[in-house]
This record gives C-alpha cells, structure tokens and sequence, in this order.
C-alpha cells in the first residue's frame, strides 16, 4: 500500500496475515507548511490473479481484493477461448487463443461424401461411354 500527501509519497505499508491485512498510518499531519488540508490517498500494487476495488481518500479508506481464474474452454466449432472469471463466478471476459483448435479453411463439407458422388459419376461417365462404344461397333458391323 502506498500513501500519498496531496499526490506525493508519504509511506507505505505491507499487508499480510501478521498485521490481519489491515494498516493505519497514525498522527498524519492535518495541513501543509503553508496551511493548507493535506488531501491523502492510498493505492496498492496489482497482484496477479485478483482484482481490486476501492481506494479514495479521506479518513478510511479501503480495498477488496478478489480472487479470479482463468479457464480454457472450447466452444462448439472446436475454438479454444481464456475465460476469465471473477467473484461468484462472474464471467469478466473472454479472448480467443489465436491458432488453437482445427484448421479452418472455408471448406466445411463432408468429404467421404462428396468423394462418393464423383466416383458414382465417373462410373456413369464410364458406362456411357462403353455403351456408346459398343453401338459405334455394333452400327460398323451392320
């Protein structure tokens, strides 16, 4: 935690289970050297993985910190996506993992069916022409 006296450091303070997350800076003083109110505010540091609300200024001021996660998940077209995750399960954003998942090339058609129909149509193509190979024959004959 950081303290600041109309905008300039004026000490710090760490937080920890020994001090029960808790600090007061003590006999601060009410006006500058020129009498003017001394205006005091407190920030803290982010830490990784929680999120931070509060702060101001005054006489009491405080933070909530809360713990978030980060999940990957996939949607339905095989997509992976970080979903971030805040108190109570809140979903506070998504971003999709750039090169994940299948390939994607535009073409989302059945194969195996699309080869079939062209091998039955070349067996077509290859019946008619033997027929039309046969009467060619068979008209010679004649």
């Amino acid at each position: 935690m950081h303290l600041f006296a109309n905008g300039q450091p004026a000490g710090d303070a760490v937080l920890s289970a020994e001090n029960g997350w808790s600090y007061v800076w003590k006999d601060l003083a009410k006006l500058d050297a020129s009498g003017a109110e001394i205006v005091y505010s407190v920030t803290e540091d982010a830490v990784e993985n929680y999120m931070s609300e509060g702060g101001g200024s005054g006489t009491v001021i405080s933070f909530t910190n809360s713990y978030m996660r980060e999940e990957h998940e996939f949607d339905e077209n095989g997509d992976e996506w970080i979903v971030t995750y805040g108190p109570g399960g809140q979903v506070l954003g998504r971003r999709r993992v750039l090169g994940a998942g299948r390939a994607r090339t535009g073409d989302e058609s059945n194969l195996p069916l699309w080869g079939g129909m062209a091998a039955a149509s070349l067996l077509g193509i290859g019946a008619v022409a033997m027929a039309t190979k046969r009467r060619k024959k068979e008209d010679e004959e004649e």
